[in-house]
């Protein structure tokens, strides 16, 4: 049976109907949410089926969605940068998924891309805890030195060719390729709306890119950095990747340095860049705002964590105040509902907190964040017409539980498990 035919199996398209990330009020260009879907989920996955089957199925164009990088880069200009999610229409998301859960198994025999010791961003038994502790453990062992890089534009500078033959390569059969492929060539179709929002013209690659908001692109990142991370296991480094982001753990200072060329010159042969190296105690390189670094373990941050000795301490300054900013957006968005606000407020703390419930200690930052949530909260409140009554706070009333309870929370949740 080929993997086309067993992707128009209906028990394929519901187990990745199951394990879809599901945010109710998520939806793609048709403007059908995920709420919507499943309750006509049964009419949904049979005509999902017989489109698949009969060859007939055709992905539509994706809704573009400019997400803020935190915020404005200055207080005179309010210019702003922006990531543009491009999100599938829901059906779209649940073939993705499945062809996710066919492929997975083969990519991984052929690549490596899951627990191969390097990666731990979109695998299973991975994530940015896991990813810490190695950073740690490498320190531990006598590394005191980092290399730390992030790739230029990753996400949409990955060769589409290159990536379709490397997946066609691995799988038993290329029945599922010509779907693949369209996945791949498909791009947003709001453009105007994108230009209007990011003010700046919307450029299309059709040779590049991979749209971050899909459910396959995950796995796809990890497949085209694959012959990357072998080539750094073969050489015995000490790396830890977190998708674009990268750490490498030396002994010395010169071993760091060294490091940078050979990262370079291994992701040059797969069409990608780095940032220019900032050497210890060099000036950063005129015009350029992001630097590859060596530093001393001692204050690294990677993946908003800070490394000091055998600790991991909460995240930076900007990550606490880049929270609260979130916060206040999903607030004061006048296209959502009052109980679509809450539901997208206490989704926001949820993710930072179990983010960052593993670090070593929190410090008077997080009470801060309390404070500026209850603020929020209570403006929110007056808009609407309302008050709290009595002595409860706003986060009680409406039953959002702040930042630190949260974590505390996660925490002892943490302890009990281990």
């Amino acid at each position: 049976m080929s993997l086309l035919t067993r992707l128009a199996d209906q028990k394929i398209l519901r187990s990745s109907w199951k394990a879809l990330h599901k945010e109710p009020f998520s939806y793609g260009i048709d403007k059908i949410t995920i709420d919507e879907f499943r309750n006509n989920l049964e009419n949904e996955l049979d005509g999902l089926s017989t489109l698949l089957s009969s060859g007939k199925y055709t992905p539509q164009m994706l809704r573009g969605h400019p997400l803020e990088k935190g915020k404005p880069r200055s207080r005179v200009t309010d210019k702003k940068d922006y990531r543009i999610l491009k999100i599938p229409t829901v059906r779209d998301r649940v073939v993705q998924k499945a062809i996710e859960g066919l492929i997975s198994e083969h990519l991984n025999k052929r690549y490596k891309v899951v627990n191969n010791g390097v990666s731990f961003a979109y695998v299973k038994d991975g994530g940015v805890e896991k990813a810490a502790e190695q950073i740690r453990q490498y320190y531990k062992s006598g590394y005191m030195y980092a290399y730390k890089a992030d790739i230029k534009k990753f996400f949409d500078r990955i060769d589409k060719a290159l990536l379709l033959n490397k997946v066609g390569t691995a799988l038993p059969d290329k029945s599922l390729l010509p779907l693949i492929k369209q996945f791949l060539e498909i791009d947003i179709a709001n453009v105007e709306q994108i230009e209007e929002r990011t003010k700046k013209e919307y450029e299309y690659n059709p040779t590049l890119g991979v749209a971050q908001g899909s459910p396959l692109s995950p796995l796809f990142a990890n497949v085209y950095l694959a012959d990357f991370d072998q080539s750094i296991i073969r050489k015995k480094l000490k790396m830890v990747r977190y998708a674009d982001d990268i750490v490498i753990l030396c002994k010395t200072e010169q071993a760091a340095i060294d490091a940078h060329d050979l990262v370079e010159s291994e992701l040059l042969k797969l069409k990608l860049e780095l940032h220019p190296l900032l050497r210890p105690r060099e000036l950063p390189v005129s015009g350029h705002n992001k630097h590859s670094i060596v530093r001393k373990y001692s204050g690294l941050i990677f993946l908003g964590l800070c490394f000091k000795g055998q600790k991991i301490y909460p995240p930076s300054g900007d990550s606490y105040s880049n929270a609260i900013w979130t916060v206040r957006r999903a607030a004061y968005n006048q296209k959502l509902t009052f109980t679509k606000k809450l539901i997208s407020i206490d989704a926001r703390i949820q993710g930072w907190c179990s983010s960052y419930a593993f670090t070593d200690y929190l410090d008077e930052k997080t009470l801060k964040n309390d404070k500026l949530l209850e603020d929020v909260l209570t403006k929110m409140l007056n808009k609407s017409g309302l008050r709290v009554v009595g002595h409860k706070t706003a986060q009680q009333a409406l039953g959002i539980e702040g930042y630190k309870t949260r974590i505390n929370r996660l925490q002892t949740q943490r302890n009990e498990k281990s």
